[in-house]
């Protein structure tokens, strides 16, 4: 066996001791929730300093995290999806729940794939609506009040994966299109302002 396979192996059996270990460690079995979000931070020794966990009180208790950001005084943003509305959850940063935003656009499904924070903390939320066939970026000010969404997509998929922000305040939504596609699917990127110019 070569030096370079058993070295494959070998972070192989890391990886997934590494994983089963925090999974275990990780999850509280007697908590007796389906399938809630988790969000958890880990000290020096994997060692979980808290769990938050959000259920919305929509009556089919299906609530999924995608992504996490801290802003400069330590609080959590935490999106995803519950159901048909985009999700926006924010703790403090003992992992005490503080408030949550929801959007719904009509009659459509959203749900949420990255959260980013500009210069000045505002709150910038990027997703996809009606199954994937549309992108989503919303903005909300640092108090998490709602400032604008902007929805970008044509006829067919164009579902969005995620986002950045630049020193100058500019975000930069990343997916891919069927819709202006060349082939079946081309990846893309969608940059507005900070106020929400294309």
């Amino acid at each position: 066996m070569t030096q370079k396979r058993v070295k494959s192996i070998m972070l192989i059996f890391v990886i997934c001791s590494y994983l089963l270990f925090q999974v275990s460690d990780f999850y509280d079995w007697g908590l007796d929730k389906d399938s809630k979000s988790l969000l958890g931070l880990s000290g020096d020794h994997a060692t979980v300093e808290w769990v938050s966990i959000y259920d919305d009180p929509e009556p089919y208790n299906w609530d999924e995290a995608y992504d996490v950001e801290i802003d400069s005084s330590g609080n959590v943003y935490c999106v995803g999806g519950s159901i048909r509305d985009m999700i926006l959850v924010k703790y403090n940063s003992k992992g005490d729940y503080i408030l949550n935003r929801t959007w719904h656009p009509g009659s459509d499904y959203a749900e949420a794939k990255a959260v980013a924070l500009d210069s000045s903390n505002n709150i910038y939320v990027a997703g996809q609506v009606n199954l994937r066939e549309d992108m989503f970026l919303i903005k909300y000010n640092s108090d998490c009040e709602f400032q604008w969404v902007r929805i970008w997509g044509g006829s067919q998929e164009d579902p969005c994966w995620d986002m950045a922000i630049d020193s100058s305040d500019n975000i930069y939504i990343a997916g891919g299109t069927e819709s202006f596609s060349v082939g079946d699917c081309d990846f893309c990127v969608v940059k507005y302002d900070s106020s929400g110019n294309q």
